[in-house]
């Protein structure tokens, strides 16, 4: 799988810039959990049209969450049948698309290659599929972006060298956020730091 690497660091430079509002999020010595709630006002600030979410029932078992835009509201659709952490995770990803995706996202050919990331099983979780049966750029691109929201860089330093001196646990960094312990561990693996590295050193 292939992202644009300019598209790939505006996802990764606009979730940490939200985390300089608070009401998305307190920055805490200790971390903490960002607010859906305030995530979906400065959404709706943003595009300036209500934006509501939804609990529903999907027929298809791979959908976990859809974003539908109308001219007049924004419809967030998400999976009724999942933990509360997972539901966090995937309504932050489809409000996500509404800030970061342009119409060119809408297409699977960029040039930074995330094949390592998705062989290792880091990242693809959230991803819906297009008409030909592959995620587009913007489902990737969301899915990166709503980890570096959730899990804030900042705190990964410290929180490394506490999971290597048996201090922290993965779960308890999970509970910490609230957010999949999966993407505690995406977010601390040599090949994700690679791509983001890779993705920021790109010119806009």
């Amino acid at each position: 799988m292939q992202v644009s690497k300019s598209k790939l660091r505006n996802g990764v430079l606009r979730a940490r810039e939200l985390l300089n509002d608070s009401r998305v999020f307190v920055d805490t010595r200790s971390g903490g959990q960002i607010s859906i709630d305030g995530l979906q006002a400065v959404v709706h600030e943003h595009r300036g049209i209500p934006v509501k979410v939804h609990d529903v029932a999907f027929d298809a078992a791979n959908i976990r969450g859809r974003m539908e835009r109308y001219t007049t509201h924004i419809d967030i659709h998400i999976r009724r049948n999942m933990d509360s952490e997972w539901k966090r995770i995937v309504t932050a990803k489809e409000l996500l698309h509404a800030i970061i995706d342009d119409d060119e996202d809408c297409t699977p050919y960029g040039n930074l290659t995330l094949e390592e990331l998705v062989a290792e099983g880091r990242i693809g979780h959230l991803c819906n599929e297009s008409t030909n049966g592959k995620p587009v750029q913007s489902e990737w691109i969301a899915e990166v972006a709503a980890i570096e929201l959730m899990y804030p860089n900042h705190y990964r330093v410290d929180d490394e060298r506490a999971l290597s001196r048996g201090e922290a646990s993965l779960s308890h960094l999970a509970l910490r956020f609230d957010i999949p312990e999966m993407f505690i561990e995406t977010a601390l693996q040599p090949s994700y730091r690679r791509a983001i590295a890779s993705a920021l050193e790109a010119e806009e």
